[in-house]
């Protein structure tokens, strides 16, 4: 039932002063789907240069990032940037981030015995 209402959405607005990571935003773009958010704490990781980015000060802010959102269905190469949300998706999976930090761990373990 959730995707089939986050795949039916045009865009998804997520404010926010403080998040422990942005999973709405992963969700979001699975999907392809424009995301308004803020650029606090660790957003801009889960969302990367693939959001819209507003002042959670500043109602013009909101409004300029809520138009983009809604013109990209409308622009050219918006099925390009669709794609790159889902890939972008892609590498922030459970299975992703744990490879990333035991890659570093073997990459730590290995220096720390003087590259063996």
């Amino acid at each position: 039932m959730r995707d089939a209402i986050i795949a039916g959405a045009r865009g998804v607005i997520y404010p926010s002063r403080y998040e422990g990571f942005g999973l709405p935003i992963v969700e979001a773009f699975q999907f392809g789907l424009p995301v308004v958010t803020t650029l606090s704490s660790s957003l801009p990781e889960a969302a990367g240069e693939l959001a819209y980015y507003f002042d959670m000060d500043s109602l013009p802010s909101f409004g300029a990032a809520l138009v983009r959102l809604l013109q990209e269905g409308d622009s050219e190469g918006s099925e390009r940037i669709m794609e790159a949300r889902r890939k972008w998706a892609e590498q922030l999976t459970w299975s992703a981030t744990y490879q990333r930090i035991r890659d570093s761990a073997l990459e730590i373990w290995r220096n720390r015995l003087g590259g063996e």
